[in-house]
């Protein structure tokens, strides 16, 4: 499987990825070799005019492996998330899809009580709307979405204005399965994760192999946009247009375990996604001097040449964190509290180009106003997003 991505991505990786300090999106790893198209995610709109098209493209999607994020514009959005959800997909795994719907959408009780097979679903709120529930004028509709969150852990929030200011590039339509990767419409995403836990060496941080692997990570995952196929002409041309990247980490609650650090230590995680953010920037920055800067840099809010619009993000790393036998992703491995879940996303978020999946994994004793608690204070500080679940 490694000998696959080494050779249709770049020799030059092998090693990184054979040891596992580098580990590429299950996608990719899946697929090299096998489909030609290696993006990790996607975002669709899908609206009552273009359905046949979405359904064949979504099912091509689905086909290689990959996730779905869609922008449901329609007044019955929910007949359109049970038309997908219906499809007989043909996949080595369990078709992942995402449905975003505006908090301000006629529709939005019934698509927060909606039950689905394979869809994760998510609302768009406002700072507007989030100022109103703080002052409480949003009492039913908050209390219905807390509800179902408390019973059920689904819809999460998107908080779309914080979203759109820090995009660089385009307008938004949705964000990946997870939530972390904010894309526009018929845009695609590569995603690879750095395996934490391997940069520590006799308990301290070997900052120049994660400076090594970060690099690394960036131009193997700005490689992997060019030489992949793709479902459509117009996503192609999207994708290639922004060369978004999630450069992000797995193993972070196992790396600072090996630093004799306590997980709710924000400070030094912080630290470490600032250092990786860093680096992959400047990555970034010498492949667009190397070979030219994203098509739409000019049509961007950056001051900074670069080959990506976006070069870091953190995933959640479920599969590929288990075939590396490390924590997944950012989360820790024991039962904290839904403050501190809360302050880590933000401590990270504020070294992340995209956005985090993140779960706040509570105790089944919890109320629906510890959940509610912990969705506002998300909002205050700066979260892009933020979901629940009771065990």
């Amino acid at each position: 499987m490694f000998k696959q991505v080494a050779k249709l991505i770049g020799e030059e990786y092998y090693d990184s990825i054979r040891s596992m300090e580098f580990v590429p999106s299950s996608t990719i790893l899946m697929n090299a070799g096998n489909d030609p198209c290696l993006a990790s995610c996607y975002a669709l709109v899908a609206d009552d005019y273009n359905l046949d098209e979405t359904l064949e493209t979504s099912r091509r999607i689905h086909e290689s492996n990959a996730g779905i994020g869609f922008a449901i514009n329609s007044y019955d959005p929910l007949s359109i998330v049970n038309k997908i959800d219906s499809m007989s997909i043909k996949a080595k795994r369990e078709p992942s899809s995402m449905a975003m719907l505006s908090i301000d959408h006629p529709a939005i009780q019934k698509f927060i009580k909606a039950r689905t097979r394979t869809f994760m679903l998510n609302v768009a709120v406002t700072d507007d709307f989030m100022e109103a529930v703080r002052k409480k004028q949003k009492g039913g509709i908050w209390k219905l979405l807390v509800k179902q969150v408390w019973e059920r852990g689904q819809p999460g929030l998107l908080f779309i204005d914080s979203i759109d200011e820090k995009n660089p590039v385009g307008k938004i339509a949705a964000t990946s399965c997870c939530g972390e990767i904010p894309l526009c419409a018929s845009e695609a995403c590569f995603l690879g994760s750095i395996n934490l836990p391997r940069m520590v060496v006799n308990g301290r941080i070997d900052w120049k192999r994660l400076e090594h692997t970060t690099r690394l990570g960036v131009r193997f995952l700005d490689s992997a946009i060019d030489i992949s196929d793709y479902p459509t002409r117009e996503i192609q041309r999207v994708t290639r247009s922004n060369r978004r990247i999630g450069l992000g980490v797995m193993g972070l609650a196992d790396m600072l375990k090996k630093l004799g650090i306590p997980y709710t230590s924000t400070k030094t995680a912080a630290a470490i996604m600032d250092f990786i953010n860093t680096r992959a920037h400047e990555e970034s920055e010498r492949l667009g001097k190397k070979k030219g800067e994203f098509p739409n840099y000019y049509k961007s809010k950056l001051k900074r040449k670069r080959r990506n619009a976006t070069v870091t993000s953190l995933q959640p790393t479920g599969r590929t964190s288990r075939l590396a036998g490390v924590s997944s992703g950012i989360e820790p491995t024991n039962i904290i509290s839904a403050k501190n879940h809360v302050l880590m996303q933000a401590g990270l978020q504020q070294h992340v180009d995209s956005a985090i999946s993140k779960t706040i994994n509570l105790r089944s004793s919890a109320t629906p106003e510890a959940i509610s608690k912990s969705f506002i204070l998300a909002h205050e500080k700066g979260c892009k997003g933020i979901t629940a679940y009771r065990a």
